[in-house]
């Protein structure tokens, strides 16, 4: 789901999806928006905050260790993921496609970036799963995961396997 940065206060004051990816090639508009999912997250009760930065030595199991557990004290969290590049390296691509695919109830994961390269970046495997993690949440399953547990079960493959072949071809101009 794509929210025009116009439209993002409005989008956060009706609820919180479960994944937020801001790319763009404005810096402070991102970081604008960013402000503003981490403030209504606030207002929700979301106390807890991780980020972390991967470089290319990064342990990606403290993203999955953060991802899939609780706070100590069982508060909800952000866990932001602040990637340096618009081209994800694998190791980040499989990150997220497998959080969204069973995001915590408990988080909210806040992806900032920059504007996306390469051609087809939209059509990515990882970029489907973010957009993948939010349909749940619009037509108001309880999680993603669920979500794609239903869509599966009625229609025989995963959302992300019907989007890629739904999608129409686009050009990048």
């Amino acid at each position: 789901m794509q929210v025009k940065a116009e439209q993002l206060q409005a989008h956060l004051s009706k609820g919180l999806a479960p994944v937020y990816a801001i790319h763009g090639d404005e810096p402070l508009l991102a970081l604008e928006a960013a402000d503003a999912v981490r403030a209504a997250a606030r207002g929700r009760g979301f106390s807890q905050r991780e980020v972390f930065e991967p470089g290319r030595h990064f342990d990606w199991s403290e993203f999955a260790h953060a991802a899939g557990s609780q706070s100590l004290f069982g508060d909800k969290k952000v866990i932001e993921l602040r990637l340096a590049s618009g081209k994800p390296a694998v190791p980040v691509a499989k990150a997220l496609t497998q959080y969204c695919a069973r995001p915590n109830a408990d988080a909210v994961l806040l992806v900032t970036m920059p504007r996306p390269e390469g051609a087809g970046w939209w059509k990515s495997e990882w970029f489907a799963s973010l957009d993948a993690a939010t349909a749940g949440h619009r037509v108001g399953y309880e999680s993603p995961s669920q979500f794609s547990r239903e869509y599966s079960r009625l229609f025989g493959a995963p959302p992300a396997t019907d989007r890629k072949r739904l999608a129409p071809q686009r050009e990048v101009i």
